[in-house]
């Protein structure tokens, strides 16, 4: 099976969201990701829903990190940190080639 992606991960949780504090009704199981079940999963393991009387919902851990931006905002976070540090290495290869240029 496929690694779920951040944005599979974040629209389950959205789904768990909508339903348990706004009361929306949850999509059709067509609309929803086939490995929805593998999504629940790592859900359940990060402490984001819980299971309350036999029902997942989601907590207010859940709550707190859907507000934050959820696994999205998380992998954008860890891509900006990997293209500043290979800015940085670039920016720190160039400067010293182009004093050695001005130098001459």
């Amino acid at each position: 099976m496929k690694i779920p992606s951040a944005k599979e991960k974040d629209f389950v949780l959205k789904q768990y969201f909508n339903r348990d504090v706004k009361g929306v009704a949850p999509p059709k199981e067509e609309d929803c990701p086939q490995n929805i079940r593998e999504i629940e999963a790592i859900l359940s393991d990060d402490g984001y829903i819980v299971s309350n009387n036999g029902y997942l919902v989601i907590s207010t851990k859940g709550r707190a990190f859907l507000c934050k931006g959820g696994y999205t905002a998380i992998r954008n976070k860890e891509r900006l940190k990997y293209g500043l540090s290979y800015l940085s290495g670039v920016i720190s290869g160039i400067v010293p080639w182009l004093l050695t240029q001005c130098s001459n």
